[in-house]
């Protein structure tokens, strides 16, 4: 069944998404529950909140750099040095936090992730026709949220054992075992073409030029009206991402859910995300992908507004908001990335994704601290905020979908 579902995808995406699990799980768990270990370990929401801003700070001078070394050091080889510098180094680090300032220096170094965010992007799309690139990413949302349904046995141990002494091997197993698979990876996909044809472009120009050269294209983006479009789509579900990060603690402290009943979420999100894409993926396939694109927007908006009127101690209607809110997410986020690179030329995906992802984090560097700020002035107003963005990336979303109509109708 797993062979058949990647069989008609290019090598380096069927090698990378088989593998994909191993870091989804690890990363997946602490993932959900790394807010609560920050607090079980001192932290307060704003720390909490300055930590997310520190990353993001330190992520944004990584992605200037991120597209010129990858186009000069090639897509493969720039995924296995970064990947296992960005997040082996960091999982070991969490793994003996004892205060904010591990957590800093393992944001820091977490940063360097966005480097080989840009070279693995176009390691698995850049061999591939444009008509599987959707099938591409909705796997790996599926993969990433999948990893939901190990989420109860986590919640399990969390009850035995504790939190802290529950995750603290969760992040040290999980940081050699994602080094494992970075190597294995690394033995069995190939240089892409375009990287290929890019590592030779790039050969003897200073990494200071093609810096300089980097800033200049991405300044001059904003003639650029659908990268505009989708860069505003990109920099609001970000933001969000960030703000959601106080979710847990909402749950938790604010309407006083159990920890062992929160850990049944993204088993929930898992199965429905499944059944979403045996369903209704096939369906939308068919669909105009910025129009689909588009609906979840709003749909994200709706789960948005219904996660502020979850009522204390029902479990069965927090559940359904949240598998409504995963779902819709799921979705948004697996069209995001396939229009954004099939609306890109095939030798600028490295240059323009990077680019996006540039301003993107560029934009969110205060999303943490100020989620923080607003969190303890009251804990509904971060996702008061989420809606508000929502209602942002609909109508980018809906602008976009309008100019790729209007260009269609021209040729």
């Amino acid at each position: 069944m797993t062979i058949k579902l990647f069989r008609d995808l290019n090598n380096n995406a069927r090698v990378s998404l088989l593998l994909l699990p191993v870091w989804s799980v690890f990363w997946g768990l602490v993932y959900f529950y790394s807010p609560l270990y920050m607090r079980s370990l001192g932290l307060n929401e704003v720390d909490i909140g300055i930590v997310s801003t520190v990353n993001l700070a330190f992520a944004f001078l990584c992605h200037l750099v991120a597209s010129p070394v990858t186009n000069k050091i090639g897509r493969k080889k720039a995924s296995i040095i970064f990947d296992t510098l960005s997040w082996t180094v960091p999982m070991l680090i969490w793994a003996f936090s004892q205060n904010i300032w591990f957590f800093l220096v393992a944001g820091v170094v977490n940063a360097m992730c966005k480097i080989p965010l840009i070279s693995w992007n176009c390691l698995i799309t850049e061999d591939e026709h444009r008509e599987k690139v959707p099938k591409i990413y909705t796997v790996i949302t599926l993969i990433n949220s999948g990893i939901g349904v190990f989420a109860p046995i986590t919640g399990f141990f969390i009850a035995k054992f504790g939190l802290v002494n529950s995750m603290r091997p969760l992040y040290a197993i999980g940081g050699i075992s994602m080094a494992a698979m970075f190597f294995a990876r690394n033995a069995f996909v190939t240089e892409t073409e375009a990287g290929k044809k890019m590592i030779a472009d790039h050969d003897g120009i200073p990494m200071r030029k093609s810096v300089g050269n980097y800033l200049k294209m991405v300044f001059g983006l904003y003639r650029n009206k659908g990268f505009v479009l989708l860069a505003v789509i990109f920099i609001a579900t970000n933001f969000i991402a960030t703000l959601n990060v106080f979710q847990v603690i909402f749950l938790t402290e604010h309407l006083t859910y159990e920890r062992t009943k929160i850990s049944l979420i993204p088993f929930i999100v898992a199965v429905a995300n499944v059944a979403i894409f045996i369903f209704a993926v096939p369906r939308l396939s068919k669909k105009k992908p910025e129009t689909v694109l588009c609906a979840f927007a709003l749909c994200n908006l709706a789960s948005s507004i219904l996660f502020l009127a979850i009522p204390e101690k029902n479990l069965i209607v927090m559940l359904a908001v949240m598998a409504a809110n995963g779902m819709s997410n799921f979705i948004l986020l697996s069209y995001r990335e396939s229009v954004f690179m099939n609306a890109q030329g095939e030798h600028e995906k490295a240059d323009m994704y990077s680019a996006v992802q540039t301003l993107t984090i560029l934009f969110g560097i205060p999303a943490g601290y100020l989620g923080g700020i607003l969190y303890k002035a009251n804990p509904a107003f971060p996702f008061i905020l989420v809606s508000m963005l929502y209602i942002i990336a609909f109508a980018a979303s809906f602008a976009f979908s309008r100019l790729v109509r209007a260009e269609t109708i021209k040729r």
